[in-house]
């Protein structure tokens, strides 16, 4: 597939001490097999590295978010698939060492 899938804008103020990459996923990937929708959230995910967890100050964080939307004839469960390997591949990659 020849997208430009994923990108991220990163935002920032003062020298990065408040920053959010938003994170987007080609919406066509929700067509495929629940285990190929896994293994390209995953990588979205570890191509930018650990979140900041630390609750005490501010730092980068994510958001994740379909490039375009949901099409209307996408399987709920591609979808279930993703928001849960979201949830679950972004707590795995908080509580990292």
């Amino acid at each position: 597939m020849a997208s430009t899938f994923p990108f991220a804008a990163i935002v920032g103020q003062d020298e990065m001490t408040l920053a959010i990459q938003v994170v987007a996923i080609d919406p066509n990937v929700l067509f495929a097999p629940p285990q190929s929708i896994e293994k390209e959230v995953v990588r979205v995910l570890d191509s930018f590295g650990k979140p900041h967890s630390d609750t005490t100050q501010t730092g980068p964080t994510h958001i994740f978010n379909l490039g375009h939307g949901i099409h209307q004839h996408t399987p709920p469960e591609h979808v279930t698939a993703l928001v849960e390997t979201v949830h679950r591949h972004s707590k795995k990659l908080r509580s990292s060492p």
